[in-house]
């Protein structure tokens, strides 16, 4: 394999792309990222990263929860993505606020050797990167994900129990800390923002944040767990904190009742947690 035949191959996924086509998308190198109200970066796939599949195919990715992100991000005194993946959301907040500590979590070795390739990429230096998970304590836990053969990066980390064989899952061990201990002795300011994406973890994250809560922090969450969303609301109910989900077509944000569930299989699995 030569840079020539993996010229041919995303030559070839472009054009078909560009007719409609379905099928695989192999495309190997950086990609534009240019659908946001920032200055553009760039992000690598290997023919394996999601959030760029997603960009290639229809142009964007989570638009309406990006484009909350940087409304929230200009005026935050800190950023906080955690479960970064390969770092869109980090990505874009220290694009659109240089002057900005971005401070991404992601425990999956693999995952998070990819933030920070995008990261030196794009010379987005406000970015602090961290091997590790949030949680309640300082501990060392196992870290299990479904193995994809070499055919994706994974995105389905989980501190849980996963109901596959053996064969079939990764393990790594991690780091696992609260945020404070996990942060370099910076600060965060008067109005940190999170975003939080952490395949089925929520709970045990939101534990290791109670104190930063009284900060009153802005937050994205996804989460398909209905004991997580009890959970983080009674913790969350002193604080005053409304629900809306975030609808990712429009941007719109419709005020809910009590923090629910998403379905994984839908569009909307993103919910804005406030206090202001």
């Amino acid at each position: 394999m030569r840079t020539a035949d993996l010229d041919t191959i995303n030559t070839a996924t472009v054009r078909q792309i560009a007719s409609g086509e379905e099928g695989a998308i192999p495309f190997y190198g950086f990609v534009d990222v240019d659908f946001l109200k920032c200055p553009a970066f760039v992000m690598f796939t290997n023919a394996d990263c999601s959030v760029v599949n997603e960009i290639l195919t229809h142009g964007e990715f989570e638009p309406g929860s990006l484009r909350l992100w940087l409304e929230l991000c200009r005026t935050a005194t800190c950023a906080f993505d955690i479960g970064s993946y390969t770092g869109i959301f980090a990505l874009a907040a220290a694009s659109a606020r240089p002057d900005l500590p971005v401070h991404a979590f992601e425990p999956n070795p693999f995952t998070c050797a990819r933030m920070r390739i995008n990261k030196c990429a794009n010379a987005a230096w406000n970015i602090t990167d961290y091997h590790l998970a949030l949680g309640a304590e300082t501990e060392l836990r196992k870290l299990r994900w479904r193995m994809k053969g070499g055919r994706g990066l994974p995105s389905n980390a989980t501190l849980g129990i996963i109901d596959l064989d053996r064969k079939e899952q990764e393990t790594s061990i991690v780091q696992v800390s609260p945020l404070l201990e996990a942060l370099v002795p910076t600060g965060f300011g008067s109005h940190p923002v999170m975003k939080i994406d952490v395949e089925g973890a929520e709970a045990l994250v939101f534990e290791g944040l109670r104190a930063i809560l009284p900060q009153l922090p802005d937050i994205i969450l996804e989460t398909f767990d209905a004991g997580a969303c009890a959970y983080i609301s009674a913790l969350l109910e002193p604080y005053g904190y409304r629900y809306a989900i975030v609808h990712e077509a429009t941007g719109a944000l419709e005020p809910c009742a009590q923090l629910r569930p998403s379905d994984p299989a839908g569009r909307d699995r993103n919910h804005f947690l406030t206090a202001h």
